[in-house]
């Protein structure tokens, strides 16, 4: 696949994401000082968030193949010590959220 139709792909990419970003933006839901969310209605806000990582993530995966799936395996040999600060950093984000 040469240099264009991976740029093509991207660009396709950007505009979709555009075109959501613009649908999430006349909902009024694009940030959380919108009325929308304020009011509690989060929908929008976690649609834009969920599409937006298809959008930019899997479909250049799927359609792109200079992507280096090795960076998505599961490393065969985590030490205890990563294990722990793993934990150690999502409780702490857990609590810092709450």
């Amino acid at each position: 696949m040469n240099t264009i139709n991976q740029l093509s792909i991207l660009a396709v990419c950007y505009v979709f994401l555009f075109l959501l970003f613009l649908l999430v933006w006349k909902k009024k839901s694009e940030n959380l000082a919108s009325p929308n969310v304020q009011n509690g209605n989060w929908t929008w806000f976690h649609i834009r968030h969920a599409v937006g990582i298809i959008i930019m993530v899997f479909i250049p995966m799927l359609l792109l193949p200079v992507v280096n799936y090795g960076l998505l395996e599961i490393p065969g040999s985590i030490n205890q010590l990563q294990v722990i600060t793993l934990l150690v950093t999502g409780l702490l984000l857990l609590i810092l959220s709450a």
